[in-house]
């Protein structure tokens, strides 16, 4: 049986290419959040091909309408379907192969999204953020002070007994973010009451470190007193 060079030749070529996209983990997929709209990761800039090297660009990003929608869209022939807020996704298989750096600049723009959110009272993107090994260190010497280790002991020991005293949601403001490399502080306020009908609007410095594009640490300096005063022991 005869066989054309040029179709073999084609043939190995498209081969080549399919593969070479399937293990870049440079292709990136942003979609709309199918639960929280307001949802968002910033991505980083520097993501780098651990098999060629060379940074992401544009064509390696891809804008879907919904998680259901079969219309793909390139950065470079079309704008994004849309101006909401959106979130970023690496290959689930190769994620840990790919080092994300974040400038200080998008660590900023990441604390700003974050606590956005928490002036409205949504704590998702806060959560959503934080890495498994996050860390939240309460100074002074209230009860609330000690260092609260792993994501799962902020959620129970922190956040739950929070809960347990103030009335939800927990709104928090911020007044301005100061950013250097990997630390992000921010100067903020509180706006609650707690159950027992006392107001608690205390004022916080967060001086949160952030690496690979989640929150690793956050050191939380506040009105010690106004604490005991109005949480109790």
């Amino acid at each position: 049986m005869h066989v054309c060079p040029r179709r073999t030749h084609y043939y190995w070529a498209t081969i080549f290419l399919l593969l070479n996209k399937t293990l870049s983990c440079c292709h990136l997929e942003r979609r709309t959040p199918a639960v929280q709209p307001s949802l968002i990761n910033v991505i980083p800039s520097g993501v780098r091909s651990p098999r060629s090297g060379r940074r992401a660009e544009s064509r390696d990003l891809y804008y879907r309408q919904s998680p259901a929608s079969t219309s793909v869209y390139t950065p470079g022939e079309t704008q994004p379907p849309t101006d909401r807020p959106i979130q970023i996704f690496l290959h689930p298989k190769l994620a840990a192969r790919c080092p994300i750096t974040m400038t200080a600049p998008e660590n900023k723009k990441l604390m700003q999204h974050i606590f956005a959110e928490l002036a409205q009272g949504n704590s998702l993107p806060f959560v959503e953020s934080m890495a498994d090994d996050f860390s939240w260190t309460v100074t002074g010497t209230t009860k609330w002070s000690r260092k609260y280790d792993g994501k799962r002991a902020v959620l129970d020991d922190l956040f739950g007994a929070l809960l347990a005293r103030v009335k939800p949601p927990i709104i928090v403001e911020a007044l301005r973010f100061i950013a250097d490399e990997d630390y992000v502080a921010v100067e903020a306020r509180g706006r609650n009451t707690t159950k027992k009908g006392l107001p608690y609007n205390n004022r916080y410095c967060f001086v949160f470190r952030l690496a690979d594009g989640k929150l690793k640490e956050l050191t939380e300096y506040l009105d010690t007193e106004l604490v005991t005063l109005a949480l109790g022991d």
